[in-house]
């Protein structure tokens, strides 16, 4: 199952860091092993969108129930819309997907 998860626009240049919670993808004691991001151009151009983020880092809660991937954005193109492919691997072995919209806006004024 795919789900589709908001992030807020990021200003050009700006680096920050984008959420995927699998914590409603787990069964009780399941834990996120790993994931991936998967950057592709949605509309406009980039010859190199896997630039734009970085490697997911897992973050567990202390009862170990609850995963988030955490991906920090670190570049893009301006005016571009990516579509972010986040894939967890359970401690299950399933493979749940997230997936984001990201748009580089210009900084305001």
């Amino acid at each position: 199952m795919s789900e589709r998860v908001e992030w807020q626009a990021v200003s050009f240049g700006e680096q920050v860091l984008r959420y995927a919670d699998f914590t409603d993808e787990l069964a009780s004691g399941e834990t996120v092993s790993s994931a991936t991001a998967t950057c592709t151009v949605w509309s406009g151009n980039d010859a190199n969108p896997s630039a734009a983020v970085g490697a997911p880092t897992i973050i567990n809660n202390a009862t170990g129930l609850a995963a988030v991937a955490q991906i920090e954005v670190v570049g893009g193109v301006l005016g571009t819309i990516y579509q972010v492919v986040v894939q967890a691997t359970t401690s299950a072995g399933r493979k749940p997907i997230k997936t984001a919209y990201l748009a580089i806006v210009p900084d305001a004024p």
